[in-house]
């Protein structure tokens, strides 16, 4: 009957709801000996933004490999290294020190470190104009493509800083819904340039746009986030200020190999070595986002809190790691094939070399964060000088010599040695310790 089988049904729910559903959780509580609850709510969350961006990734990608030439391509990357090279003159640092001071209730440090950004990115602006005189009478389209860089540059590297507030807030929902709608408005954006205007000049300014004018919206959108009552955290400009300073480094050396490959081989070369690094990238970027409230659970931790967090889950960030490698080799001659033309087959052979940094990367972004929230500043300066300056010297000696593969051998021995000194910095105050146990 009806009536009986809505009883029935509605009771099926409170059961499941009331009894079955929390003894699971507690069940895998108990097992993996984590917050479940938490980490569903921010996947689900996450899940959601994955699937949006994934998807329009994948369009964008296989419009951009079948109808822009292989120069244009590798200018418009080398516009983005030139662009990401300068990323610490708007103190990306800021970003980091803002997720642990909001976390703690420090909600205004908001704005304040928003206006910090902005004003020391004019300084890229400055940069940026002197670069593009280089070029003018080398490549005048690209030299144009710089101005235009110059002038979106204080846009690019502070109204972004929205994504690192509603992480301190776990306004995972939020963040997930703005990040799905910015991937939208920046596909639509670029796929208008990619038919109407499909050059080095096009590309870039599109690219821009669709970066900047989602960022604007959601940081206007997240200040309604803000308890205005809140006093302004004066570690964060110091602390953010100090991140940015040891992260000159890292912004240069992962950006100067690609501008070395194409000044030595030409553009379509970088392109090539582009597509190989690009399913890497997008690994990295799809688990950043799962990895965001693992970030923020450390920021609030003690010092014994991190110990216990590496003591019982290292394994389980070493075997993430060891899926997403194996992950990446199989599919990347798939993902080649498909989505880029032919000219791109040497890219597969390039990809499967890359994939192996995945292996630690899981682990290496836990150690170094609780580097980061502990503050420990001299270890966090050799964590950001001594790979990166070791990188910037093999890239010099390496790519004259062995070309595309100089550039991978680098940035793996770069990967290894930043795995290595937070292991031994941590080892100096116990940490390393529950690692092993």
């Amino acid at each position: 009957m009806p009536g009986k089988r809505n009883k029935y049904d509605s009771g099926s729910v409170i059961k499941l709801r009331t009894t079955i559903i929390p003894k699971l959780l507690g069940n895998i509580n108990n097992l993996l000996r984590i917050d479940s609850l938490y980490f569903i709510k921010g996947g689900m969350y996450n899940f959601f933004q994955q699937v949006v961006g994934i998807l329009i990734g994948l369009l964008l990608t296989y419009l951009l490999g079948h109808f822009i030439s292989q120069k244009v391509y590798g200018e418009y990357n080398l516009l983005l290294s030139y662009i990401s090279m300068l990323a610490f003159l708007g103190l990306p640092g800021v970003d980091s020190a803002l997720i642990q001071s909001a976390s703690k209730g420090y909600d205004s440090s908001y704005i304040r470190s928003f206006q910090l950004k902005f004003k020391f990115s004019f300084i890229g602006i400055v940069v940026l104009l002197f670069i593009s005189l280089f070029y003018i009478s080398k490549n005048l389209s690209f030299s144009y493509g710089l101005i235009v860089c110059a002038l979106f540059f204080p846009f690019l590297n502070s109204y972004n800083i929205y994504a690192a507030f509603l992480t301190a807030k776990r306004k995972f929902a939020a963040s997930s819904v703005i990040a799905s709608i910015s991937s939208i408005a920046f596909f639509v954006i670029m796929s208008l340039s990619i038919f109407w205007r499909p050059n080095t000049l096009g590309i870039i300014t599109a690219h821009l746009l669709g970066l900047s004018i989602p960022s604007i919206f959601a940081f206007i959108y997240s200040k309604r986030y803000v308890q205005k009552s809140t006093s302004i955290d004066t570690e964060v400009e110091k602390y953010g200020s100090f991140l940015s300073i040891v992260s000159i480094l890292p912004w240069i050396s992962g950006n100067i190999g690609n501008v070395i490959l194409a000044s030595l081989l030409g553009p379509e070369v970088l392109a090539i070595y582009i597509v190989a690094n690009g399913l890497l990238a997008e690994v990295q970027k799809n688990f950043i986002v799962f990895y965001k409230p693992i970030s923020a659970k450390l920021a609030e931790q003690s010092r014994k809190e991190h110990l216990n967090t590496l003591r019982l889950h290292g394994w389980k960030f070493l075997g993430i790691g060891g899926l997403l490698a194996v992950g990446m080799w199989l599919a990347l001659p798939l993902f080649i094939s498909f989505f880029y033309s032919y000219s791109y087959q040497p890219a597969i052979r390039y990809g499967n070399l890359l994939s192996l940094s995945l292996l630690i990367l899981p682990i290496s972004w836990v150690l170094s964060d609780i580097l980061l929230y502990e503050k420990k500043y001299v270890s966090q300066l050799f964590l950001n000088t001594l790979p990166h300056i070791t990188k910037i010297v093999l890239y010099i000696i390496l790519i004259p010599l062995w070309k595309v593969e100089g550039l991978i051998v680098a940035f793996l021995i770069e990967r290894v040695i930043s795995f290595l000194i937070p292991i031994a910095a941590l080892s100096r105050i116990g940490i390393s310790k529950g690692v092993s146990e």
